[in-house]
């Protein structure tokens, strides 16, 4: 429901107001490394999953006593604890809590991720697996095809009040934005990426009709099935939909243009859209591969703006 907000985007904006089109080298993600450094960080077999609560409990005010019995409790073996320890050991003990509650947090995701990939939930295509494993080599293979996404828009007069949006699924992200700091880099990314059921493009209260579609589904006109029933089973267990809004204020032809990479950088099988997107433009006459690698960098963008801005959920009472 969006318990916390980041700091200000990383991502530098354009004139038109839509994040930067280029993604620097330095900024694009290193996946390999961030796969061995936080399976290192992670690995503590010799301690218990803490079930401490880092936001709700003032360390500072904790007796001596109470530091030393919590640091045995968590199988340290410590000195007695003085005036003059004091600050060592309670350093120690955040520090042990801090890593056993990120171990129990990435042991939940390594389940659910394990659940998903196991449900009949059909894999990625080969591109977004090669930006995982390439990260910023890959990147550096498609910057000319990313400057000619945006060039080729440039001189289009057509209104720019276009958008694409995302519909995810909260019981896949299950706040992926809170553990920013836990997860490895490579899990944030593939969990946001298995969470989007939909991809849409439009302008105004346009992801709203989708909600109001869903809150009628006893009207047999509706014309999405699968979408309606995906947002449904959401809203039955209380909970809500989550829509990422991102590349704002770009023309029609341009917001269909960037819809079409992402539904095909995803794979339409993975989604309940029921047709792919159209291509306008330069991007028309791309290779499968050069669309779907460029979506790809689409989604990068997206999951950026994901982590920094939170989940607001849409619930059923929110549109009846």
């Amino acid at each position: 429901e969006r318990p916390f907000k980041f700091p200000s985007s990383t991502l530098s904006t354009s004139s038109s107001g839509d994040s930067s089109y280029s993604i620097a080298s330095s900024d694009c993600l290193d996946f390999a490394s961030d796969i061995e450094t936080s399976s290192c960080y992670f690995h503590q077999p010799h301690r218990a999953p803490s079930s401490e609560d880092m936001t709700n409990i003032d360390y500072s005010k904790l007796t001596n006593e109470e530091i030393r019995q919590r640091l045995m409790n968590l199988g340290e073996n410590p000195g007695p604890v003085t005036a003059t320890t004091r600050r060592l050991y309670l350093r120690k003990l955040i520090k042990i809590i801090k890593s056993s509650d990120a171990a129990t947090v990435q042991q939940q995701f390594n389940k659910q991720s394990d659940q998903i990939k196991t449900s009949g939930n059909k894999d990625f295509p080969r591109e977004i697996w090669s930006f995982i494993s390439e990260g910023v080599k890959f990147k550096e293979q498609f910057t000319a095809y990313e400057k000619q996404l945006h060039d080729c828009f440039l001189d289009n007069k057509n209104s720019r009040t276009f958008f694409i949006y995302l519909l995810l699924d909260p019981r896949v992200t299950s706040g992926l934005h809170q553990h920013k700091h836990i997860l490895s880099k490579s899990h944030l990314f593939e969990m946001f990426l298995r969470s989007i059921f939909y991809v849409g493009k439009g302008n105004k209260n346009r992801p709203y009709a989708h909600y109001k579609e869903a809150a009628a589904s006893n009207d047999n006109t509706k014309k999405n099935v699968a979408k309606v029933n995906h947002i449904n089973d959401i809203w039955n267990i209380e909970m809500g939909v989550v829509n990422v809004q991102v590349f704002q204020n770009t023309t029609s032809d341009e917001a269909h243009t960037r819809e079409a990479l992402i539904i095909d950088s995803l794979g339409i099988s993975r989604l309940t859209n029921m047709k792919a997107g159209s291509y306008y433009e330069t991007p028309s006459g791309w290779s499968a591969n050069i669309k779907r690698s460029i979506g790809v960098l689409l989604l990068y963008k997206a999951w950026k703006v994901y982590l920094i801005e939170g989940e607001t959920q849409i619930k059923r009472h929110h549109i009846t």
